[in-house]
This record gives structure tokens, sequence and C-alpha cells, in this order.
């Protein structure tokens, strides 16, 4: 059953991306940027945007309007949410927004930006605030939920997002990115509900990629990885063969750090589900499992073992990401220094100074499929 459930999700998914349009209101940048592709839908209640594991170097600007007055001038997004007879019961919207390279103003009095959702049968949220900023501290994947506004219709058709920008500045600051529809936490009724046993991909020297971390200038916004593309960020994969719903996932890594003055803080690590789904995160407020300072050459380095839990419990009001992501398929890892300052962070596979654990994991756990 499970596998007639996915073949029909993957026929109905590659309908649905053709199908699904961008109307940006005539808001584009520059038209002769790259795009990636439209990625398919995770599950029925789950899809992303575009296809994050693409994201191209300098990718097109697709502005957000602004203005003081919502008009039929909004930046229109199309998700095709299809093979489902599930009703609605929560809908949350996942955002990542860039920015251009000159600000005329500081970041938290250039971040305003307001959403909706509008359903397949018409019904339609008050638009919203997203808050991207609290003080001069940035996050530009800020989610927006509708916790009530969709009770019990049919999650089925296509579902559109609108964003809007109310200050009119005429400064092109706010672009978008990607965005992640979930509706019902992007899981299907039809989930048997038990734990399933989860997956663990190890690398080893032989099969990870462990090298230097490339420094990559991210623009005002440190975290717009449209900047600087994906493929030029250090990547590592992980195959999944298992085949369940994930809602816990743990990232274990070993860095070594060549100049102690700098800052683990200014590194971005991008997970990537098969689906395009995505998490960019950093190691700020973060504490390593160990550390140890080594000697090499006469120069002191530090070698630090990390362990992130990505888990429901850090995100109990817009819903943990990648969450309800199938597991089965080619995850993607890739890390970025947004400091340029000289190759000061390595991905190494030698844990000796700080133990025995596992140089480079992903640690997949779930609910199973019927």
């Amino acid at each position: 059953m499970r596998k007639s459930w996915l073949a029909l999700i993957f026929g109905l998914s590659v309908f649905a991306l053709l199908g699904a349009e961008c109307d940006t209101g005539g808001n584009i940048d520059d038209d002769k940027g790259p795009l990636p592709p439209r990625a398919l839908a995770a599950t029925p209640l789950l899809r992303t945007y575009y296809q994050t594991q693409q994201m191209p170097k300098e990718m097109r600007s697709i502005k957000i309007p602004e203005g003081d007055a919502f008009d039929p001038d909004e930046l229109t997004l199309l998700f095709d949410m299809v093979g489902t007879d599930d009703r609605v019961e929560d809908v949350r919207v996942r955002l990542h927004i860039g920015a251009p390279p000159t600000p005329t103003q500081s970041l938290a009095e250039k971040i305003d930006l307001f959403g909706r959702v509008i359903a397949p049968d018409g019904t339609t949220s008050a638009w919203k605030h997203c808050d991207l900023a609290t003080g001069d501290v940035v996050d530009m994947q800020a989610a927006i939920s509708f916790m009530d506004e969709f009770d019990d219709i049919f999650a089925e058709g296509v579902w559109k997002l609108e964003l809007r920008d109310p200050i009119k500045d005429n400064d092109g600051r706010a672009l978008f990115r990607n965005a992640t529809l979930r509706i019902n936490n992007g899981e299907i009724s039809a989930l048997a509900g038990q734990p399933a046993d989860g997956e663990i991909i190890t690398h080893t020297a032989a099969t990870g990629n462990f090298a230097a971390v490339p420094e990559l200038n991210g623009g005002v916004f440190i975290h717009d990885f449209a900047v600087w593309g994906v493929e030029n960020m250090l990547i590592n994969t992980f195959t999944m063969t298992q085949s369940f719903s994930v809602n816990l996932i743990t990232v274990t890594f070993t860095l070594l750090q060549r100049e102690l003055s700098d800052s683990a803080a200014n590194l971005r690590l991008l997970l990537i589900a098969p689906s395009g789904g995505y998490f960019l995160f950093t190691l700020t407020g973060l504490d390593p499992l160990a550390e140890a300072n080594v000697f090499t050459g006469g120069l002191e380095t530090e070698i630090s073992y990390w362990s992130v839990v990505i888990e429901p419990s850090h995100y109990p009001s817009d819903g943990m990401p990648l969450y309800g992501e199938p597991s089965q398929g080619t995850w993607t890892l890739a890390l970025a220094d947004i400091e340029p300052d000289g190759n000061t962070f390595s991905l190494i596979s030698d844990t000796s100074e700080v133990g025995s654990g596992p140089s480079l994991q992903l640690d997949l756990s779930g609910v199973s499929y019927p």
C-alpha cells in the first residue's frame, strides 16, 4: 500500500509542478538571473516552492511589492496540494527572504512584511505580520502560522500565499527566495502513528567530504544563501533507504578552528531534505559536546565536536522545520563561513582529540507509513 501511495504522489506532484505558477506582479528586479526549478510535493500536505539543492549563485531577484495600501499587486505563490482527502487543522508557512547588498536603513528599520493565505475554496485569512527582526537580530526564515482560519475545509487543491511589504521606500530590499507550505504539520491522516526504526548515515574519511569550509559573502542579510549559491558551500550527502515521516533530526560533525579569535557563529549550516525542504541554522547559543586545543606546527588550533538536535519542542509555535518530510532519498548538509578572513574552519574526520564519536553523521527518526 505504501508503494502505491508513493507512486501516486510522485505522479500527481509532477502534474502539479507543471501547473504551478509564480505571479510576481512585474516586480522582478533582474529578469536575467537564474531561478532554481520548482520542487515536487514532499507529501500531499507539505510542499516547498523551489528545489533548494539547486539554489543558484546570484539568484534572480523577485521583489516583494511595496506600498502602504494592500491592493491586487501582491506577490502570489501557488502551491498545488494533491492526493489527499484530509481536512485542515492548521496551516504554517516558513519563508526565506533576501535583500540587495546596499542598505539605506538599519536592518531593523528596513524589515516589514505581511502575508496571507487563500485556500482552494476561497477562504482567505487576514493579513498577518511576519516578524523578521527583533531589534537588530535578524531571522530571514521567519514563519507565519494560521492555527484556526481554515478549520475543517478540504486540503486538496491550489493554495495561494500572498506577500507584501507595506513600507514604500523603493529600495528593493525585500526579495523572495523560498517558502514552504505545511498543512497539519505535514502529517497525512493515514500515518500509522507507530515510531519508525529511524535511520543513521555516518561518513568516514573515505566516504565524506572533509575540507575547509568555504568563505562566502552573504550580502546584507547573512542568511541569504541565494547570494552565494548552494553549490559553492561545502557539501555532504546522506542517502536514506528507509521510508518514514521525519519528526526528529540530529546532525553530528567535527570542526577544526585554525584561528581561535574567529567565531563559530560565522558558520551557516543548511540541511536540505530530498524534496527540497530546508533549514538554515547557526551555532549561535549552542555549545559543543567536547573541545580540545591542539598545537600543529607551532600554531594553536581548536577541535570542537558538535551535535545539533532539531526537534518539535524547540519550535512550539511555528512548527519544527523539516517536520513531516519523507525520510527516503538523498539529504544534503552544506556549510559556509560568512566571514571572509582566510580559511579558519575545516570539517574533519579525526575525532581522537575529542572522543570516539562519529565525525559526521545524520540521524533521522519519525513515524512509520502504513
